[in-house]
């Protein structure tokens, strides 16, 4: 029985220990713009054992996440909530909002995805412990962006980006 459980525990060990970067997939991410300019934004993934295990081990990974993201964009954000199939994030004033007599429009920021690689390098060197299960930087783009605006207009755009961007939209 010792020997079992002591199989078992190398087992997992070695799967916290591969890096995983060909597991990892983000799927879509969803941006609703809301009548004020911030934005809900709904990332969904997936994970492989190695990696839901690491997630659910690791401490503080919202606080991670939102200073991350804080940290990018000089501002603060809500993580709304996090769990091994996706995450959803707040984040004021995204889109800006002109208002006239009769209407209202909403631009929202360039996404610039091809970012994402020089970003996560530097991540990674402020937090290594979590270099053993970063993804490679191109699955970490979402296959399909939808921008919702306020009245249920969207927008979608699926990989690949043109020039590894979703541009500014306005509506």
């Amino acid at each position: 029985m010792g020997k079992c459980m002591g199989f078992l525990a190398a087992g997992v060990i070695l799967l916290l220990l591969i890096p995983s970067a060909l597991a990892y997939n983000t799927e879509g991410a969803e941006i609703t713009i809301n009548t004020d300019g911030s934005a809900i934004i709904v990332g969904s993934y997936q994970l492989n054992l190695g990696e839901y295990i690491a997630f659910k081990f690791t401490p503080g990974k919202e606080n991670l996440l939102k200073d991350a993201i804080e940290q990018k964009l000089g501002r603060d954000v809500t993580v709304n909530y996090m769990n091994d199939k996706e995450v959803s994030v707040t984040i004021p004033s995204f889109a800006k909002v002109d208002k006239t007599e009769n209407k209202t429009s909403y631009k929202t920021p360039k996404l610039p995805y091809n970012e994402i690689g020089n970003y996560m390098d530097n991540f990674l060197k402020d937090n290594p412990v979590l270099k053993n299960f970063s993804p490679d930087a191109s699955m970490v783009v979402p296959h399909k962006t939808v921008i919702i605006f306020p009245d249920g207009y969207s927008v979608t755009y699926e990989k690949p980006y043109l020039n590894g961007v979703v541009l500014p939209v306005t509506h």
